[in-house]
């Protein structure tokens, strides 16, 4: 994973196994760091070049960039854990978000980050023939969302009048900065709303069960 140290020993068959593990690109997984001799290093010498990691579980390739014996990054990049908790057409939308940014496609980054963002709205009651801020807005007054949270939402520009002024959607000049800023926000906000009600929910039913037991 970044930040880990990469270091590898050799066996006769020409194999390499690094002590380290990354997740993986395509299937998420955790997997050992374990390359073919015949592919590395793919640029650079020593422990500062491109590696090809191809996934113990999935069988797929990730490429490794280590410099000075660090893992810096890794391309498709991980996902990351994604909770079964967030409804099935958010969580689609979504993984799809994170797809495009490790693709740098910001634009569809946060087109997509829009639609997942709308849907939850509209599926939490807001009106469907509201710009995304009003509908943002209308989580905050019900509770749905913390003041922090909304706050947040009204500094993320790119959520602004989209959906009443579709052809002045702001993605003319996206950056990578600007498409994290969404993907952070939608990040803080599915959590909030759908991961964390989920575990308070299966908590209470836990207390609620374990008082029934006695």
């Amino acid at each position: 994973m970044a930040g880990e140290e990469f270091s590898y020993t050799s066996n006769r068959n020409g194999d390499t196994k690094a002590k380290s593990q990354i997740n993986c690109g395509h299937c998420n997984n955790p997997t050992p760091v374990i390359i073919s001799i015949g592919s590395m290093p793919i640029g650079g010498r020593g422990l500062s070049c491109t590696y090809v990691v191809r996934c113990v579980i999935c069988n797929e390739d990730t490429f490794i960039i280590v410099n000075d014996g660090v893992i810096v990054d890794q391309y498709p990049r991980a996902k990351g854990k994604i909770s079964e908790d967030i409804p099935k057409g958010i969580r689609e939308d979504y993984e799809e978000a994170l797809i495009c940014l490790n693709s740098n496609a910001y634009k569809a980054t946060v087109a997509m980050c829009r639609r997942a963002l709308q849907k939850s709205t509209e599926k939490e009651g807001a009106n469907t023939k509201e710009r995304l801020v009003d509908q943002i807005e209308f989580l905050f007054k019900k509770g749905i969302i913390p003041k922090g949270l909304y706050e947040l939402a009204t500094e993320v520009r790119f959520f602004g009048n989209y959906g009443a002024h579709p052809r002045n959607d702001d993605l003319e000049k996206i950056t990578e900065d600007d498409a994290k800023d969404v993907l952070d926000f939608l990040s803080h906000y599915l959590e909030h709303v759908y991961v964390m009600s989920a575990k308070v929910n299966r908590k209470r039913k836990e207390r609620t069960s374990r008082k029934n037991k006695k």
